[in-house]
């Protein structure tokens, strides 16, 4: 019988995403993970690590196959995957990134985009692409980097929005519509 996994440790759900994993006794277990909002489904072992990548319809398990629960999980978006240099890898949402390094530590960029991203490509340790930006009329897509030495965003439909603006102290008076005499 299956084990069911579970961001929140809900138990009963409809069948999700089914990996069976190996044990260093050599016995196995298969797990159900509960999946997210999206198909896309993927497995990635580390090389030297003891720590295995789920992807379930769009969320993400951190696992060790000796342990029946994950170490983390979380989002529910993840539609791509790309991997670093390194052996760790880039997970790709809706509006920003998941960095999860091969010793299974793991960070999350600031918001990119309102809702999408395009075209990633990795190249020198900095992530392109492109966010949308539903404020645009012309163009609906704007391009970004993500430096990941520096974890540094540069463009990006949120930045755009609301990386630069500075706050403006109001000081004037409220005015009412009413009056009392």
């Amino acid at each position: 019988m299956y084990i069911p996994i579970s961001e929140n440790g809900i138990k009963d759900y409809s069948e999700g995403f089914v990996v069976k994993f190996f044990k260093s006794d050599n016995t196995e277990w298969v797990a159900n993970f509960q999946v997210g909002w999206t198909d896309f489904n993927y497995v990635h072992t580390f090389d030297k690590s003891e720590f295995i990548i789920i992807v379930a319809g769009g969320t993400c398990y951190i696992m060790n196959p000796e342990d029946h629960k994950p170490k983390s999980a979380f989002g529910v978006g993840f539609k791509s995957i790309l991997e670093k240099d390194n052996g760790g890898i880039v997970l790709e949402d809706n509006t920003n990134i998941i960095i999860i390094e091969p010793n299974g530590e793991f960070w999350q960029s600031e918001q990119i985009s309102f809702d999408g991203l395009a075209e990633l490509k990795f190249e020198n340790n900095i992530i392109y692409g492109l966010s949308y930006d539903p404020t645009s009329k012309f163009d609906l897509w704007t391009e970004f980097t993500l430096n990941l030495n520096t974890k540094e965003i540069i463009g990006g439909s949120y930045n755009k929005i609301f990386g630069n603006k500075k706050k403006i102290k109001v000081t004037s008076k409220k005015r009412y519509w009413w009056k009392i005499w």
